[in-house]
């Protein structure tokens, strides 16, 4: 399948599933194992996607959805509560941790140097002094 072929199928399965997703996504929005998500995709029949790679297949995002209601409608009232009260919470933290780090980041304009670069610049130095060390002799 070239480029535009796989662009136009997926492009048109996208619009018709509601967004795709991978298994393992899914698995993760469902708070379920790879295992039992497939499972529920051989139970329930769920469409799956494929293009080039069979192993590779994805899911429809609104079937997911459709799922994840299914099991909120099964709990009570009390824990449907409990659960958008602390998912409430977790939000609020979450977007404040987002504001945080956009103030660190343009209070910082220059991201901090990552571990392979400061060894990096370490072994530069260190070799060059060897070089130096050695040429002399």
């Amino acid at each position: 399948m070239n480029v535009r072929e796989f662009n136009y199928l997926f492009y048109r399965d996208w619009d018709n599933a509601g967004g795709l997703i991978t298994p393992s996504t899914a698995a993760k929005l469902l708070g379920l194992t790879p295992g039992r998500m497939s499972q529920i995709c051989e139970e329930r029949h769920l469409r799956k996607y494929i293009y080039n790679d069979p192993s590779k297949p994805l899911l429809s995002l609104t079937d997911i959805r459709k799922i994840q209601s299914e099991k909120r409608d099964k709990l009570s009232k009390e824990a449907r509560d409990v659960i958008d009260k602390k998912q409430a919470e977790w939000v609020y933290a979450y977007e404040e941790q987002l504001k945080k780090e956009e103030e660190l980041s343009t209070m910082y304009s220059e991201p901090p140097p990552r571990y392979e670069e400061i060894v990096g610049s370490e072994i530069d130095d260190y070799e060059n002094y060897m070089e130096k060390r050695i040429g002399k002799k």
